[in-house]
Protein backbone atom coordinates (compact mmCIF):
# COMPACT_ATOMS: atom_id res chain seq x y z
CA UNK A 1 0.00 0.00 0.00
CA UNK A 2 1.59 3.72 -0.64
CA UNK A 3 2.11 4.85 2.84
CA UNK A 4 3.47 7.86 2.16
CA UNK A 5 0.40 8.81 -0.18
CA UNK A 6 -1.57 7.76 2.74
CA UNK A 7 -0.10 9.87 5.30
CA UNK A 8 0.18 12.76 2.86
CA UNK A 9 -3.70 12.66 2.55
CA UNK A 10 -3.80 12.52 6.50
CA UNK A 11 -1.70 15.50 6.71
CA UNK A 12 -3.90 17.46 3.93
CA UNK A 13 -7.53 16.64 5.09
CA UNK A 14 -6.34 17.74 9.37
CA UNK A 15 -4.78 20.83 7.18
CA UNK A 16 -8.50 21.48 5.46
CA UNK A 17 -10.72 20.35 8.81
CA UNK A 18 -8.42 22.48 11.33
CA UNK A 19 -8.50 25.62 8.83
CA UNK A 20 -12.61 25.19 8.65
CA UNK A 21 -13.16 24.48 12.70
CA UNK A 22 -11.11 27.77 12.88
CA UNK A 23 -13.40 29.52 10.74
CA UNK A 24 -16.35 28.16 12.35
CA UNK A 25 -18.73 30.68 14.45
CA UNK A 26 -19.75 27.87 16.36
CA UNK A 27 -16.46 26.97 17.99
CA UNK A 28 -14.86 30.72 19.05
CA UNK A 29 -13.12 29.32 22.27
CA UNK A 30 -11.63 26.35 20.25
CA UNK A 31 -8.01 26.56 19.78
CA UNK A 32 -7.30 25.17 16.60
CA UNK A 33 -3.41 26.03 16.14
CA UNK A 34 -2.99 25.09 19.54
CA UNK A 35 -3.26 21.26 19.33
CA UNK A 36 -0.28 18.13 18.75
CA UNK A 37 -1.12 15.61 16.80
CA UNK A 38 0.39 12.16 16.25
CA UNK A 39 -0.49 10.17 12.87
CA UNK A 40 -0.03 6.17 12.88
CA UNK A 41 -0.53 3.72 10.65
CA UNK A 42 -0.40 0.37 11.00
CA UNK A 43 -0.32 -2.19 8.14
CA UNK A 44 -1.00 -6.00 8.72
CA UNK A 45 -0.30 -8.29 5.75
CA UNK A 46 -1.35 -12.43 6.57
CA UNK A 47 -0.75 -14.57 3.56
CA UNK A 48 -1.24 -18.25 2.57
CA UNK A 49 -0.45 -20.27 -0.12
CA UNK A 50 -1.62 -24.81 -0.18
CA UNK A 51 -1.49 -26.88 -2.92
CA UNK A 52 -3.05 -30.33 -2.41
CA UNK A 53 -2.55 -33.80 -4.45
CA UNK A 54 -5.02 -36.72 -4.08
CA UNK A 55 -4.66 -39.32 -5.74
CA UNK A 56 -7.45 -42.79 -6.24
CA UNK A 57 -5.94 -45.78 -8.23
CA UNK A 58 -6.83 -49.60 -9.15
CA UNK A 59 -4.37 -52.13 -9.76
CA UNK A 60 -6.87 -54.00 -12.60
CA UNK A 61 -9.51 -52.55 -14.84
CA UNK A 62 -10.73 -56.22 -15.85
CA UNK A 63 -13.85 -56.85 -15.50
CA UNK A 64 -13.44 -60.65 -15.33
CA UNK A 65 -10.59 -60.52 -12.51
CA UNK A 66 -10.73 -62.65 -9.79
CA UNK A 67 -9.57 -59.57 -7.70
CA UNK A 68 -9.46 -55.54 -7.53
CA UNK A 69 -7.72 -53.50 -5.38
CA UNK A 70 -8.33 -49.93 -4.86
CA UNK A 71 -5.89 -47.76 -3.45
CA UNK A 72 -5.49 -43.96 -2.14
CA UNK A 73 -2.97 -41.71 -1.62
CA UNK A 74 -3.66 -40.04 1.96
CA UNK A 75 -6.83 -39.51 3.25
CA UNK A 76 -8.94 -36.55 1.65
CA UNK A 77 -8.21 -33.90 -0.13
CA UNK A 78 -4.70 -36.45 -0.09
CA UNK A 79 -1.31 -34.64 0.82
CA UNK A 80 -1.28 -31.20 1.46
CA UNK A 81 1.38 -28.43 1.84
CA UNK A 82 0.18 -25.29 3.56
CA UNK A 83 2.31 -22.06 4.17
CA UNK A 84 1.22 -19.39 6.14
CA UNK A 85 3.47 -15.92 6.93
CA UNK A 86 2.32 -12.57 9.09
CA UNK A 87 4.09 -9.32 8.96
CA UNK A 88 3.23 -6.52 11.18
CA UNK A 89 4.40 -2.76 10.73
CA UNK A 90 4.07 0.79 12.16
CA UNK A 91 4.62 4.56 11.52
CA UNK A 92 3.83 7.21 13.54
CA UNK A 93 4.00 10.84 12.54
CA UNK A 94 3.69 13.82 14.40
CA UNK A 95 2.94 17.33 13.53
CA UNK A 96 1.82 20.83 15.41
CA UNK A 97 -1.67 21.83 13.95
CA UNK A 98 -0.13 25.47 14.03
CA UNK A 99 2.20 24.18 10.78
CA UNK A 100 -0.73 23.17 9.02
CA UNK A 101 -2.69 26.07 9.40
CA UNK A 102 0.35 28.00 8.18
CA UNK A 103 1.46 25.53 5.58
CA UNK A 104 4.20 26.11 3.19
CA UNK A 105 3.44 26.57 -0.98
CA UNK A 106 5.06 23.03 -1.22
CA UNK A 107 2.70 21.36 0.60
CA UNK A 108 -0.70 23.58 -0.25
CA UNK A 109 1.00 21.86 -3.98
CA UNK A 110 1.19 18.48 -2.74
CA UNK A 111 -2.41 18.59 -1.31
CA UNK A 112 -4.15 16.23 -3.81
CA UNK A 113 -7.31 18.29 -4.93
CA UNK A 114 -9.65 15.69 -6.14
CA UNK A 115 -10.58 12.60 -3.74
CA UNK A 116 -8.77 9.18 -5.19
CA UNK A 117 -10.68 5.55 -4.72
CA UNK A 118 -7.18 4.26 -2.85
CA UNK A 119 -7.66 2.78 0.39
CA UNK A 120 -7.18 5.40 2.80
CA UNK A 121 -6.49 8.18 0.69
CA UNK A 122 -10.23 9.01 0.16
CA UNK A 123 -12.22 11.98 2.29
CA UNK A 124 -11.83 10.55 5.88
CA UNK A 125 -14.24 13.13 7.40
CA UNK A 126 -12.53 14.13 9.91
CA UNK A 127 -14.21 17.56 9.96
CA UNK A 128 -17.71 16.11 10.32
CA UNK A 129 -16.01 14.27 13.54
CA UNK A 130 -14.54 17.43 14.92
CA UNK A 131 -17.88 19.01 14.24
CA UNK A 132 -19.47 16.30 16.64
CA UNK A 133 -16.86 16.43 19.20
CA UNK A 134 -16.50 19.91 20.03
CA UNK A 135 -19.19 21.46 21.93
CA UNK A 136 -21.05 24.71 20.46
CA UNK A 137 -20.50 27.94 21.67
CA UNK A 138 -23.36 28.76 24.20
CA UNK A 139 -24.24 25.46 24.89
CA UNK A 140 -24.45 23.63 28.44
CA UNK A 141 -21.84 21.29 27.75
CA UNK A 142 -19.09 24.02 26.84
CA UNK A 143 -19.99 25.47 30.41
CA UNK A 144 -18.58 22.56 31.85
CA UNK A 145 -15.65 20.71 30.10
CA UNK A 146 -14.33 20.73 26.60
CA UNK A 147 -12.27 18.47 24.69
CA UNK A 148 -8.80 16.74 25.90
CA UNK A 149 -7.79 13.70 24.05
CA UNK A 150 -9.75 12.58 21.14
CA UNK A 151 -8.58 9.77 18.80
CA UNK A 152 -9.51 9.19 15.29
CA UNK A 153 -9.73 5.74 14.17
CA UNK A 154 -10.21 4.46 10.07
CA UNK A 155 -9.46 0.68 8.88
CA UNK A 156 -9.72 -0.87 5.70
CA UNK A 157 -9.46 -4.39 4.91
CA UNK A 158 -8.19 -5.47 1.63
CA UNK A 159 -8.45 -9.67 1.16
CA UNK A 160 -7.43 -11.52 -1.80
CA UNK A 161 -8.55 -14.93 -2.28
CA UNK A 162 -7.32 -17.27 -5.25
CA UNK A 163 -10.01 -19.81 -4.18
CA UNK A 164 -9.40 -23.45 -4.83
CA UNK A 165 -8.43 -24.44 -8.92
CA UNK A 166 -6.55 -27.63 -10.31
CA UNK A 167 -7.54 -30.11 -12.50
CA UNK A 168 -8.14 -33.84 -12.25
CA UNK A 169 -6.92 -36.57 -14.82
CA UNK A 170 -9.14 -40.16 -14.85
CA UNK A 171 -6.57 -43.10 -16.52
CA UNK A 172 -8.39 -45.85 -17.95
CA UNK A 173 -7.92 -48.28 -15.41
CA UNK A 174 -9.94 -46.27 -13.55
CA UNK A 175 -7.76 -43.90 -11.69
CA UNK A 176 -7.74 -40.21 -10.77
CA UNK A 177 -5.21 -37.66 -10.23
CA UNK A 178 -6.23 -34.24 -8.97
CA UNK A 179 -4.34 -31.58 -7.28
CA UNK A 180 -5.21 -27.71 -6.47
CA UNK A 181 -3.94 -24.97 -5.18
CA UNK A 182 -5.31 -21.89 -2.91
CA UNK A 183 -3.29 -18.51 -2.19
CA UNK A 184 -4.85 -15.85 0.11
CA UNK A 185 -3.31 -12.74 0.81
CA UNK A 186 -5.19 -10.32 3.42
CA UNK A 187 -4.22 -6.74 4.19
CA UNK A 188 -5.53 -4.75 7.11
CA UNK A 189 -4.48 -1.40 7.14
CA UNK A 190 -5.22 1.10 9.99
CA UNK A 191 -4.69 4.26 10.08
CA UNK A 192 -5.13 6.38 13.96
CA UNK A 193 -4.52 10.00 15.07
CA UNK A 194 -4.49 11.09 18.29
CA UNK A 195 -4.49 14.72 19.64
CA UNK A 196 -3.11 16.76 22.92
CA UNK A 197 -3.03 20.32 23.51
CA UNK A 198 -0.04 21.78 22.60
CA UNK A 199 -0.30 25.56 23.17
CA UNK A 200 2.47 27.99 22.72
CA UNK A 201 4.56 29.01 25.81
CA UNK A 202 4.75 32.57 26.56
CA UNK A 203 8.19 33.72 26.60
CA UNK A 204 9.66 37.01 28.53
CA UNK A 205 12.78 39.09 27.31
CA UNK A 206 14.70 40.93 29.75
CA UNK A 207 17.02 43.84 28.22
CA UNK A 208 19.75 45.45 29.34
CA UNK A 209 18.70 49.37 30.70
CA UNK A 210 18.82 51.85 27.79
CA UNK A 211 18.47 49.22 25.46
CA UNK A 212 16.79 49.86 22.16
CA UNK A 213 13.23 48.32 21.81
CA UNK A 214 12.82 46.94 18.69
CA UNK A 215 9.38 45.10 17.85
CA UNK A 216 8.91 41.57 16.94
CA UNK A 217 6.27 39.69 15.40
CA UNK A 218 6.37 36.76 17.06
CA UNK A 219 5.85 33.32 15.07
CA UNK A 220 2.44 31.51 15.00
CA UNK A 221 4.08 28.38 14.10
CA UNK A 222 5.68 26.26 16.30
CA UNK A 223 6.90 22.44 16.89
CA UNK A 224 5.52 19.53 18.93
CA UNK A 225 6.68 20.29 22.45
CA UNK A 226 8.61 17.26 24.35
CA UNK A 227 5.59 17.28 26.44
CA UNK A 228 2.83 16.82 24.13
CA UNK A 229 5.40 14.01 22.53
CA UNK A 230 4.38 12.00 25.60
CA UNK A 231 1.19 12.71 26.20
CA UNK A 232 0.82 11.37 22.32
CA UNK A 233 2.38 8.02 23.37
CA UNK A 234 0.31 7.27 26.07
CA UNK A 235 -2.53 8.46 24.05
CA UNK A 236 -2.11 6.09 21.71
CA UNK A 237 -0.48 3.19 23.91
CA UNK A 238 -4.14 3.12 25.62
CA UNK A 239 -5.44 2.78 21.86
CA UNK A 240 -3.61 0.16 20.70
CA UNK A 241 -4.01 -1.83 23.97
CA UNK A 242 -7.87 -0.78 23.54
CA UNK A 243 -7.72 -2.31 20.15
CA UNK A 244 -5.57 -5.04 20.84
CA UNK A 245 -6.95 -8.39 19.20
CA UNK A 246 -5.73 -11.70 20.18
CA UNK A 247 -6.39 -14.54 17.23
CA UNK A 248 -6.23 -18.17 18.90
CA UNK A 249 -5.74 -20.70 16.59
Amino acid sequence: MPVQEIMLNAVCELRSAFTAVSQDPRFPKFKASEWAAAIVLTPRVDAEVAARLGATGKRSSSTSATRNITWTLGTSPGVELDIKGHRDSAVTFTVHTSQLLDATPKLEEACPQRLTTVALTHYLGIYEWLERIIPEAGGALETVTGVDKPVFNSQVIIKYDGGNAGPTWFIPNGSTYSATVFAARTEDMTLGIGFTPDPKKKSVNTLPENAPITKRRPSTVQAVSPAALNRLDQIMQEETFRNLRIQIQ
